[in-house]
């Protein structure tokens, strides 16, 4: 996952605004609210992030990626 991770933090700025866009059109998007909440992490807006991903979760509980990624969030908060 820390590879995908690495991946989305070069190229967040590129996926966030097509992410916008298709939750636009469809706000029941799995894959579109996932690459943004991805592209969040990315850029360290953790919150924003991890109310992605609770979106993902509430559309498809058995989501890895996005259960991973709530549980990087809250490890991120609890840190700080």
């Amino acid at each position: 996952m820390l590879a995908t991770v690495t991946a989305v933090a070069s190229t967040s700025s590129v996926w966030i605004l097509p992410a916008l866009r298709a939750l636009e059109l469809d706000a029941t998007s799995v894959k579109a609210r996932l690459r943004r909440a991805l592209a969040l992490e990315a850029s360290e807006k953790f919150n924003a992030a991890l109310a992605d991903f609770k979106g993902v979760i509430g559309l498809d509980p058995n989501n890895r990626l996005a259960s991973e990624g709530m549980r990087r969030m809250h490890a991120a908060a609890a840190a700080v």
